[in-house]
């Protein structure tokens, strides 16, 4: 759920709720509004915060929350309300137990069985574990929270890819290990733009969706062609239909067929690998635009903010292909009950 529920926008003011797009300062950690954020074009404390070196606070934060608790582990000071250590990662609700404590004990405080642990193994990925949690494992070994991807580390690529993560970080590190750019992403198979929305990668979701949309126009034509002809053919009606032009246009679908075919493979083949760059290039981006002093913990909650996936723009685009898809057919079917009436 979004950690900033019923906090006040820094530009607008206005509450965030559950469903919000929300951005963060990379400079002083203040949340916005996604268009508020694009309106402004920077941060709306950058005079108020930058210019002298503070952080945001959370101004919704009551007194007992902001009071300090140390941790028993390393002694770092940390919040009121942090459930988990910010610098060594335990949990700070007392069921820590040192080393050398009894079997039930220890048994009680480790909860490591991912990264960040939780039964989940996705409950705390912003806190840096106090132990080596167990590894994700994959045909070609191990995948430990601080190895290297190309200058990443594993847990930042989780944080960042959110849901579904342990099956990227396989694929990631199959491809490394192989050398090998292609893999296969049955979801980019059969949702093509819609998966490359669904995972932010915007660009190239326009680029498949404008294809998409060239393909489709002789499929329309031919469709509509077929569709005189069936009226004429069989049911009698007094329909003009072009036959040379039929047969031109569905040896042109044919092609089309196979050039889609082609188009639906190449993307489930390299999806992975294109995303894979984007979450490297783009954690790298964050990383040079985030001060040098920003706490762990919320340089991994920035990473979650601006990573993840965009459900509602995934599923959106599907509706509205199916829309347009259903709008056409009612159009072209009106339009010749109509010339005939």
């Amino acid at each position: 759920m979004n950690k900033y529920v019923n906090v006040p926008c820094a530009k607008c003011g206005q509450a965030f709720t559950a469903e919000d797009d929300v951005v963060v300062c990379p400079d002083c950690g203040a949340p916005h509004h996604r268009h508020c954020y694009a309106q402004l074009g920077h941060c709306a404390l950058q005079e108020e915060n930058h210019a002298q070196g503070k952080l945001w606070e959370d101004p919704t934060r009551t007194p007992e929350q902001l009071a300090e608790k140390s941790c028993p582990r390393c002694g770092a000071i940390n919040l009121g309300d942090a459930q988990y250590c910010s610098t060594c990662g335990i949990p700070l609700d007392g069921s820590y137990h040192p080393p050398g404590s009894s079997p039930e004990q220890a048994g009680a405080g480790s909860t490591n069985t991912g990264y960040g642990g939780g039964a989940g193994g996705y409950d705390n990925l912003g806190a840096q574990p106090a132990q080596q949690p167990i590894p994700i494992m994959s045909p070609m070994g191990p995948i430990h929270y601080d190895d290297d991807f190309d200058g990443v580390t594993a847990q930042e690529i989780a944080v960042y890819v959110g849901p579904n993560y342990r099956r990227y970080l396989t694929v990631f590190k199959m491809m490394r290990e192989s050398g090998r750019s292609f893999s296969f992403n049955w979801s980019a198979f059969f949702l093509s733009f819609s998966f490359l929305f669904y995972r932010k990668l915007y660009r190239p979701a326009i680029v498949v969706l404008t294809a998409m949309a060239i393909l489709c126009v002789p499929r329309v034509l031919y469709a509509n062609e077929s569709m005189k002809f069936m009226l004429a053919e069989y049911a009698h009606l007094p329909i003009a239909y072009d036959l040379g032009l039929i047969g031109n246009l569905g040896s042109i679908v044919d092609i089309i067929n196979l050039v889609q075919l082609a188009l639906m493979l190449f993307l489930a083949t390299f999806s992975d690998k294109l995303y894979y760059a984007h979450i490297i290039a783009e954690i790298k981006k964050l990383r040079a635009a985030a001060p040098a002093t920003l706490p762990r913990e919320q340089w991994l909650s920035m990473l979650s903010l601006n990573g993840g996936t965009n459900p509602r723009l995934g599923y959106l685009s599907a509706l509205l292909t199916a829309a347009v898809v259903f709008g056409i057919s009612y159009l072209m079917t009106y339009q010749m009950v109509a010339g005939l009436m």
